[in-house]
């Protein structure tokens, strides 16, 4: 997968959103795919992907949306450059809601998505299964 730069006016609402953060790629792309306007992002999606950079593979996550894959965490320091990324699993904006409220209930998610309680993210399990752990 390929990885391009983040269009400037979405890099410039996930700056002002601080979901640039380094080292935190399942927020940074959970908010982002949260927060993304689906007038704007019709087909947005949560990526979770395994990254390799200087020899190292990590877990990690992306966003997708018109076909087109974005790394809003490494690309500040424009390491997403020099990485190679393989998809290991990708969600819908709808169907991430539907699995956040299935998991959480809509008290929760209201409240996580204020601040009130902590935020877990989607991520691959020891099984390789996704689920909401708090990373």
């Amino acid at each position: 997968m390929e990885i391009q730069a983040l269009p400037k006016g979405l890099y410039k609402l996930l700056s002002e959103q601080n979901l640039l953060t380094p080292k935190m790629c399942y927020m940074n792309c959970l908010r982002a795919v949260l927060n993304m306007s689906i007038n704007t992002y019709p087909d947005v999606t949560y990526v979770l992907c395994k990254v390799k950079y200087l020899n190292e593979t990590l877990p990690h996550a992306v966003i997708k949306f018109s076909d087109n894959y974005y790394d809003p965490t490494l690309e500040p320091q424009q390491l997403h450059c020099h990485s190679h990324y393989e998809i290991t699993y990708e969600i819908s904006k709808e169907d991430l809601i539907r699995a956040m409220l299935d998991r959480f209930g809509k008290e929760k998610v209201g409240l996580m998505l204020n601040g009130e309680l902590p935020f877990w993210p989607l991520i691959l399990d020891n099984t390789g299964s996704p689920s909401f752990i708090d990373a």
